[in-house]
């Protein structure tokens, strides 16, 4: 089981949740515990926040401008860790004068189990958070089964209505490289945010619904544009190369412990789940393997010319 408090964050919070949903197993679930705290600048509101850290091996503190995620890992039912910190970061609020919107903070409980155990709510000031099916967070719509549905939904509308004033753009004769500046700006920037989060794991149905948006798109600009598999490589090797080039970052150890002495590759997961194997972890361990032989071979051909 695992469990994740949080009143809000964006990549790094995404990706620590990714971490704690690969390393569940059959017999575990995620919990997300979602609030909102009060409204300050992000420069004071960190400044004011630095004192109050927390990382173990099973849970640790996330912070963003003035966002911040707790993530725990609960294996066997322990929550004692996990709760100890909602109700000490609860208590720190109240002495420094900042304020919890209980009315605001939801819960999900991502339970991949067949037979789901009766979940008890997380009480904040004796007030028991509501659990959810599904939630807006960091502009990502997360559901209990993780299958970015809603997620896509969400994206397929927003980038239908901007894909609208693309068309108006061209209806002014606008040259190509404007037009793909707006594209790039406006339409792009709805469809492949978070993309390598949710790009390697949704269905081949909602991924097919957006690669014809971005195809409609790639007509009124005149070009051939890149698809959501195209970006979704691009932006999770991105990722990864941040990633190993940062050892403060949750997900480092994952990939360092993976590192192997033969031509720059990393060591590939055992798999026991589908969608273990389309996560964010392996599916960067595979694209960081395949890049590597790419290169390898490309030498090669320069060398026997």
């Amino acid at each position: 089981m695992c469990s994740l408090a949080s009143p809000r964050n964006t990549k790094t919070a995404t990706t620590a949740l990714k971490n704690v949903i690969e390393r569940s197993n059959q017999n575990s679930f995620v919990r997300l515990l979602l609030g909102h705290l009060s409204v300050l600048s992000p420069i004071l509101f960190t400044l004011h926040t630095a004192d109050f850290k927390h990382n173990s091996k099973l849970c640790h503190m996330q912070k963003f401008s003035n966002n911040t995620a707790v993530v725990a890992c609960i294996k066997e039912n322990e929550e004692g860790e996990y709760r100890k910190l909602v109700s000490d970061f609860v208590e720190w609020c109240q002495k420094n004068q900042l304020i919890l919107n209980t009315s605001k903070t939801k819960e999900i409980v991502l339970d991949f189990r067949r037979q789901l155990p009766t979940t008890l709510p997380v009480c904040i000031e004796g007030e028991a958070v509501e659990i959810v099916p599904s939630y807006k967070y960091l502009r990502l719509t997360l559901d209990n089964k993780l299958d970015w549905s809603l997620n896509t939904d969400h994206i397929y509308k927003k980038g239908q209505s901007r894909l609208y004033f693309l068309w108006r753009l061209a209806s002014f004769n606008i040259c190509t490289k404007l037009l793909q500046m707006f594209y790039n700006s406006v339409v792009a920037s709805v469809l492949f945010f978070a993309v390598a989060c949710w790009g390697g794991s949704g269905s081949k149905r909602n991924i097919q619904r957006l690669n014809k948006l971005i195809k409609k798109a790639g007509s009124v600009v005149g070009l051939k544009l890149d698809s959501v598999e195209e970006v979704t490589e691009q932006r999770t090797l991105s990722r990864l190369r941040a990633i190993m080039n940062n050892a403060d970052h949750p997900l480092y150890s994952a990939f360092n412990l993976q590192r192997s002495t033969f031509r720059n590759r990393l060591r590939s997961l055992n798999c026991s789940t589908t969608r273990y194997a389309k996560s964010f972890v392996p599916q960067a361990i595979r694209l960081h393997n395949s890049q590597s032989a790419r290169r390898r071979r490309g030498r090669r051909r320069r060398r026997s010319r």
